[in-house]
């Protein structure tokens, strides 16, 4: 189960990447803490407000083209992209702390949408997901691989991603062997120096 304050920490990191007035006036300092009370606080009466459920330990906020449910059974994040396409930002926490990205058609996202995902995975980056912070944005993978157009589960754990089918996470989606490849040439280590050439296709040939 996740804690008060780590859920609390998501929503102001979720909120303050997505340009939210109440999260952007909390200060970066070591006085304020970055919790629960902190968050409920900053957060109340400003119409752009998640809805904080203390009893439950749930924050949830919806505006029909993003929504956060996080809470200490189920953390995700649901953004639509500019196709109208939903996709999802799930933080899993066994057997090891994980992040799932999955996406319809990762070959139709555009600037603006990856730019929402990549909010989504680092700001949920929190708590035992913190090392997770350190793998490769969505927007570097995009530029460096050939992306598939079939529905896709993008899997981040502690020193890889992987590419797994979105109704089984322990069955690899074909382009888990161009994930792996760019893994091998140091793509997930030190994917910030990495000059990588985008093939023409992918292995399953979509």
């Amino acid at each position: 189960m996740t804690d008060h304050d780590t859920i609390a920490r998501m929503a102001i990191r979720l909120a303050r990447s997505y340009h939210h007035g109440w999260a952007t006036r909390i200060p970066k300092t070591h006085g304020i803490a970055w919790n629960w009370t902190t968050a409920s606080e900053y957060a109340r009466g400003h119409r752009s407000e998640p809805r904080f459920d203390r009893d439950k330990g749930t924050i949830v906020y919806d505006t029909g083209k993003m929504t956060w449910s996080l809470g200490p059974e189920r953390i995700e994040v649901n953004v639509r992209t500019q196709s109208g396409e939903a996709c999802s930002v799930v933080a899993k926490g066994d057997p090891t702390p994980r992040l799932v990205v999955i996406v319809p058609d990762l070959s139709s996202l555009v600037s603006h949408d990856l730019w929402k995902l990549d909010v989504a995975v680092t700001s949920l980056c929190c708590g035992p997901w913190k090392p997770l912070h350190e793998l490769p944005p969505l927007r570097v993978l995009f530029a460096a691989l050939a992306m598939p157009k079939t529905p896709c589960a993008l899997v981040y754990e502690q020193g890889e991603v992987r590419a797994r089918l979105p109704d089984d996470l322990e069955a690899a989606h074909p382009f888990d062997e161009l994930l792996a490849e760019f893994g091998r040439r140091g793509g997930f280590r030190r994917w910030e120096k990495l000059v990588v050439r985008r093939p023409l296709t992918a292995k399953e040939g979509v």
